[in-house]
């Protein structure tokens, strides 16, 4: 083989190895992404998912990630810190849990979620569970909650 066949040859293979490189670094972020398209739960258990991470995250003082539950519009108006005066009373929380999820069948574009809360008050010595209706938008194929102003 000479030097010219051995240079194709080595040249070939490091744009093989290039290609395989950037497949192997490139293809997992495209297809997380995409894992939306693949999720073929019902809109009920997806919103119920998102909405318990929300509650969790108020729950735990994590206003930055709690805030990016909410729909863009309410976002770009207000700031985590802002998110989190809202819900000053959060740390008390002792659990949060989500009860019946009701969708807009067959469009399931708004979701009404059903939110306990339980904190407990020591004026009285017992714990008291607190019900909540919230609701949820279909927004580019992600559900958000609606915040009002």
């Amino acid at each position: 083989m000479s030097s010219r066949e051995t240079f194709l040859a080595l040249r070939r293979y490091a744009n093989v190895c290039v290609r395989a490189l950037v497949l192997v670094l490139v293809l997992p972020s495209l297809l997380s992404g995409c894992s939306s398209l693949w999720d073929d739960r019902p809109p009920e258990e997806k919103v119920a998912s998102r909405a318990q991470k929300h509650l969790e995250a108020l729950k735990d003082q994590q206003w930055g990630e709690a805030l990016a539950y909410t729909t863009r519009g309410f976002r770009t108006s207000h700031t985590a810190e802002q998110y989190g005066f809202r819900y000053k009373g959060a740390p008390k929380w002792l659990e949060v849990r989500i009860g019946e999820v009701d969708c807009d069948s067959p469009a399931y574009t708004v979701c009404e979620v059903a939110t306990y809360i339980t904190t407990y008050q020591p004026m009285v010595r017992m714990r008291l569970e607190q019900y909540r209706s919230r609701k949820w938008l279909l927004i580019d194929g992600q559900w958000f909650i609606h915040e009002a102003g």
